[in-house]
């Protein structure tokens, strides 16, 4: 599943085709410019310094494990959660009796929910990441930070129903120093575009692919 799927259906209203002959016309631009054959460069660099060659779709990274993603709620984050809901209680009246307990099951659930959901992602991609993740990963690592560490600081942001997670992937990109239009259109062919390769196959594709469009703006 995508995380950019949605934007690709345009009904031919006149302003959405020109809105996406504008958005392509840009995109090209910045494929061709300074900045992005350097950002084409790095993101070459980024892939074969993967521990693993291959690259997932549909989320952003899946690389460590549940406890470290999403640790168990705690009894005291629970007496934590408890003690602002009281407090939230008596500021806001709310005359629910078991409201402060309620709160914290609530807490509890969703995290629960979530480690769940995670485990369910990392079963179906593999642990792995997607190409503007793979950047922000290397950018990070070249900054200092542990190969390792530098992994489970890159968000899941996953296919998942807690909605569309298409421009937070292009906003990481983004934050490594991509510009916003080349991080969209690179998670747009990692998840459409390659969408059906093996994840193998996708790093190979983006190989071949950047390989070529560094040899045709050389030329």
């Amino acid at each position: 599943m995508s995380r950019f799927k949605e934007y690709d259906e345009f009904e031919g209203e006149p302003e959405q085709i020109l809105a996406q002959g504008r958005w392509d016309r840009n995109a090209r631009a910045v494929l061709r410019s300074k900045r992005g054959r350097k950002a084409l460069a790095e993101i070459r660099e980024a892939l074969m310094a993967l521990p693993e060659h291959r690259l997932i779709e549909g989320a952003a990274c899946t690389i460590g494990d549940v406890e470290t993603r999403y640790p168990a709620i705690t009894d005291a984050e629970m007496e934590q959660a408890e003690a602002k809901a009281r407090e939230d209680q008596i500021e806001f009246n709310i005359r629910t009796p078991d409201y402060p307990a309620r709160v914290a099951r609530r807490l509890r659930e969703w995290r629960e929910d979530d480690r769940e959901a995670y485990a369910r992602l990392v079963e179906e991609k593999g642990a792995g990441v997607c190409l503007v993740a793979a950047y922000a990963w290397y950018k990070k690592v070249r900054a200092g930070m542990d190969p390792v560490e530098a992994f489970t600081a890159i968000p899941v942001l996953g296919d998942d129903d807690d909605g569309d997670h298409s421009r937070e992937t292009a906003d990481l990109g983004e934050d490594a120093g991509m510009a916003f239009t080349l991080a969209w259109e690179l998670g747009y062919r990692n998840d459409e575009t390659y969408g059906s390769k093996t994840p193998e196959g996708r790093w190979e594709a983006f190989v071949a692919w950047i390989d070529a469009e560094l040899a045709g703006s050389a030329s």
